[in-house]
């Protein structure tokens, strides 16, 4: 009795080579579509990574900008204040040495930093370039590619207006040199840039030193 339910429980072998190719069919299958995806995503790998990195450079050179233009309305303001000293007759102040201090000493820096991100923006353009001619030899890929062009175009469009704000602001930080130039007097025209700006200065050193003496 109990061979017979055992020997009614066996599959035969048959049925057994019937089910396994089947089985092993779907695998092979699924196995296959894993390693297409992961073809694709290992060939866009090399962009992604190019995007990846300029979207990153591209938002720090937007915090850069918001950066500068807090500092260049704070340059505007030490420069009002500067010309406001300037138009008086006693414009050897202390007063006056305090303003016109600190407006040389923002808009140079400013000056500096607007030259430092300008130089940036080149890398940048050029890491845009490298990016499109990477992103070209992925066309066959559909509409992947066509995804990763359009983060690329939208990137291109950052970069326009960040560039667009730099070019502003390297005309106000000529503004001000033109303002320093201008109190500096003749000479700075002719040539020397600094000669009559810190030929000043030196005069006002010597009558800081002098007051702070007799206090």
């Amino acid at each position: 009795m109990d061979a017979d339910v055992v020997q009614d429980a066996t599959i035969p072998v048959d049925d057994v080579n019937s089910v396994e190719p089947e089985a092993g069919s779907n695998k092979v299958d699924i196995l296959e579509g894993l390693s297409s995806h992961g073809g694709v995503m290992g060939e866009l790998g090399s962009p992604n990574e190019v995007l990846t990195r300029l979207e990153l450079d591209l938002a720090c050179s937007s915090e850069k900008l918001v950066n500068l233009n807090i500092l260049m309305m704070h340059v505007a303001t030490r420069e009002s204040d500067f010309e406001a000293f300037a138009s008086e007759k006693d414009n050897m102040s202390v007063d006056f040495l305090e303003k016109a201090l600190e407006f040389d000493l923002l808009s140079g820096i400013f000056v500096s930093e607007v030259r430092e991100l300008d130089n940036f923006m080149v890398t940048l353009q050029a890491q845009i370039v490298n990016a499109r001619e990477i992103i070209s030899s992925f066309e066959h890929l559909g509409e992947t590619f066509l995804a990763v062009e359009e983060k690329l175009h939208d990137s291109e469009k950052s970069l326009k207006q960040s560039q667009d704000q730099v070019s502003e602001m390297r005309m106000q930080s000529a503004n001000f040199q033109r303002t320093l130039s201008c109190f500096g007097g003749e000479e700075n025209w002719n040539g020397d840039k600094n000669a009559g700006l810190f030929g000043k200065w030196s005069i006002f050193e010597y009558e800081w030193k002098y007051k702070n003496a007799n206090c």
